[in-house]
């Protein structure tokens, strides 16, 4: 028998022959594309078949196409993330699921309805604004300083933070006369001055009523804004103001600002549930060690003192022990270190010498909490806004745990070992760029599309962008791309030279030019051929690796092998790989090797991808 999602996937696809199931029977979300209501990617009709009823929506961020829609039907209202039927009705059956989506389709194409209209079981919330205005008038018989006080201990300074609580938790509230912030769900965290992110999430007129409430407060640079809504409708906000901050000596002030530019970590973060699912399933099927390379690199431009052991595991923002230090995490080889203690400076708080256990102790859909176990006692570390620590627990259960078990009555660890005997294969990226491809197998994040110079001419020409827009252009290398790299260390008073050759069997190149250098390309392709308008570019950058295999190695090119201490030899020969890992190395030259053609140029515009020119098209004279 066909379970209910399979049930909805077989009626739409009935109506609707181009319609893509994105997951089945995955979660409580159906997700269906159908490209001739709205050809964008990542739009779709939804089903959420959870708690015994189904209830209907259309995912769309394009704001055009949601304002035409509620425009001219009355049927269809919005909500956060798109369209929904008007009052969020359930429904009990497939059928009356089927019926009313039918229905809500038509309203977007702008068709009449074509099915009888069908009543649903009971509306999700029946008189939404009724229940928030209840709701509002219990906040002055003592409900108020309750959820003053839930609301104040999410406070996060210097940010706007939109929470969501359902209809169901609002009722809760109402019903019991209690308020906790257990039953809020996050929906972003943005800068405190960045109104117009909110924009998407809530409307335009939305964020002018909150922008107007709070326009003549005084709010310092500390202070933050919380916005609770219930399915689109606005419940309540609250300030808090934040403290003044005695100004400094002008030039001392500058210099700290300088120095402390609040980098932004974050953007390291994976922060997204499907790519830490996927990248916790590879590193355990592929028996894989990641090294977050970029990271030590990024730490270093940052004045952090790092060692040549790239971590491979790193998360923006965590509390640390009882006392929830915040601070980031940086996990590797010798264990887990942090800025928790000094903002400015990389610690070690916890090695793996001592570690006997990770366990998680509390998770939900937007945080989560562990504890390291040690014969000493426990450190627990909780990430309050995501779950990137998920990666960590899958690396010490399916990887490192087996490393640590291997070697705990030794000094060093034998990659070697690590990698011939128990079979674990270590690959290191140098951007995330890099790091999300092997994840994901998808280097673009688009589909690629053959386009003609003409038919990209006339599409960019049709857009009318200004003479200044940035194009960004990324050449596909088919065959091998080849990087020497030559390092220095100091050993023992000697110079020690040793040389990486990396090894890409194909890979992405990128460069930027403006709109009139692009039409001077594409007349150069026309006229000459693909090779040489390639030839007129300049400033290429390695971008990612393709999908062919990589090598990696390092020998070492110069030294004296006899002053060289014993912990760098490894069965009577020299280990190269340990002497780069634990000494400081220098970088003094590099050398980049381009083997073979240019496969294709992919044509990017304001970060949306027009189309490719491919090198067989043109193949010059």
């Amino acid at each position: 028998m066909k379970s209910i999602q399979e049930q909805l996937v077989a009626k739409i696809s009935q109506a609707f022959p181009d319609a893509e199931a994105k997951k089945v029977d995955k979660d409580n979300f159906l997700d269906i594309h159908i490209p001739s209501i709205n050809p964008k990617k990542g739009t779709h009709l939804f089903f959420n078949t959870g708690k015994n009823e189904i209830k209907i929506g259309f995912y769309c961020r394009d704001e055009d196409f949601n304002n035409a829609i509620l425009s001219r039907s009355n049927n269809t209202e919005a909500y956060a993330q798109g369209l929904r039927i008007a009052n969020n009705p359930a429904y009990a059956s497939v059928e009356d699921a089927i019926a009313a989506a039918l229905d809500f389709l038509s309203e977007l194409k702008g068709e009449a309805k074509k099915t009888t209209p069908k009543t649903a079981t009971k509306p999700a919330v029946p008189n939404l604004q009724t229940l928030v205005a209840t709701f509002t008038d219990k906040l002055n018989e003592g409900l108020d300083s309750q959820l003053m006080d839930e609301l104040d201990a999410l406070s996060i300074p210097a940010s706007l933070i939109l929470y969501e609580i359902s209809a169901k938790n609002l009722q809760k509230a109402l019903d019991t006369e209690t308020v906790t912030n257990d039953d809020f769900d996050l929906v972003s965290i943005l800068d405190l001055e960045d109104w117009e992110g909110l924009t998407e999430k809530i409307g335009e007129s939305e964020v002018s009523k909150n922008k107007e409430e709070y326009a003549a407060e005084t709010i310092y640079a500390n202070g933050s804004i919380i916005l609770l809504y219930c399915e689109s409708e606005y419940v309540y906000s609250f300030m808090s103001p934040g403290e003044e901050v005695e100004e400094e000596d002008e030039e001392e002030e500058d210099e700290n600002e300088e120095e402390s530019s609040q980098f932004l970590w974050g953007e390291f973060d994976l922060d997204d549930a499907d790519l830490i699912e996927k990248v916790t399933a590879k590193i355990k099927e592929e028996n894989a060690l990641t090294g977050l390379a970029y990271i030590s690199e990024a730490l270093k431009e940052q004045g952090y003192e790092v060692d040549n052991h790239s971590p491979f595991f790193f998360t923006s923002m965590v509390h640390i022990s009882n006392k929830e230090l915040p601070g980031f995490l940086y996990v590797n080889m010798d264990g887990f270190h942090s800025n928790c203690i000094e903002e400015n400076e990389l610690q070690l708080i916890f090695s793996w010498d001592t570690v006997k256990d990770i366990q998680i102790i509390e998770e939900d859909v937007a945080s989560i909490k562990i504890n390291l176990l040690s014969h000493e006692g426990i450190l627990t570390i909780n990430e309050p806004y995501s779950k990137n620590l998920l990666v960590l627990v899958g690396i010490y259960k399916n990887i490192w745990k087996k490393v640590v078990k291997k070697f705990a009555r030794e000094d060093t660890i034998s990659w070697n070992v690590v990698e011939n005997e128990l079979g674990i294969s270590r690959v290191t990226f140098d951007t995330l760029e890099d790091y999300k491809y092997w994840i994901t197998g998808d280097a673009t994040g688009y589909e690629i599309i053959e386009s003609s110079v003409p038919e990209l001419r006339k599409d960019i020409n049709r857009r009318k962008f200004s003479e200044d827009t940035i194009v960004e252009i990324i050449a596909y290398h088919k065959t091998r791309t080849e990087f020497n790299e030559d390092y220095t260390v100091d050993m023992n008073g000697q110079e020690i030279w040793l040389t990486i050759a990396r090894t890409y069997e194909d890979s992405y190149w990128k460069t930027q030019v403006d709109k009139q250098d692009l039409f001077s390309l594409f007349t150069t392709i026309e006229s000459q051929g693909f090779q040489e308008g390639l030839d007129t570019l300049f400033g290429w950058e390695f971008h990612s690796p393709g999908k062919g295999d990589n090598g990696f190695e390092i020998a070492m090119k110069e030294g004296d092998i006899k002053r060289l201490p014993k912990n760098c030899f490894e069965d009577g020969e020299v280990n190269p790989y340990f002497i780069f890992e634990n000494y400081t190395s220098n970088l003094e030259d590099i050398d980049v090797t381009l083997r073979g053609e240019t496969d294709r140029l992919d044509i990017l515009i304001n970060e949306e991808y027009f189309g490719s020119i491919w090198q067989g098209a043109y193949p010059g004279n």
